[in-house]
């Protein structure tokens, strides 16, 4: 966090506002915000990967979850079931 907070500080909306003379308090702000969307996207991102590895690990070793549910539902091609799986996925990923 302190790398990213460090390369926006660096910029040009940064020396923009600096130079306008905006206060320090609102300059950080700006850039904590911003440095906090890199944070959230790497932190979703590992969370549909940590997802996908265990609908894997259930496949692999029959494992009755989410991921093998979903597996049988494809192969039996229970639509619904499909859709219900990834509104759950969806919903819990996105909280």
């Amino acid at each position: 966090m302190r790398i990213i907070i460090s390369a926006e500080l660096g910029s040009d909306y940064i020396h923009y506002s600096e130079s306008l003379g905006t206060k320090d308090r609102i300059v950080y702000g700006y850039a904590f915000r911003n440095s906090l969307l890199l944070q959230v996207t790497g932190l979703a991102l590992s969370i549909g990967g940590a997802i996908a590895g265990q609908a894997l690990v259930e496949a692999v070793f029959s494992y009755p979850g989410m991921g093998y549910y979903l597996q049988q539902a494809i192969g039996q091609i229970d639509y619904p079931l499909i859709q219900g799986i990834f509104v759950i996925t969806i919903a819990v990923t996105h909280i």
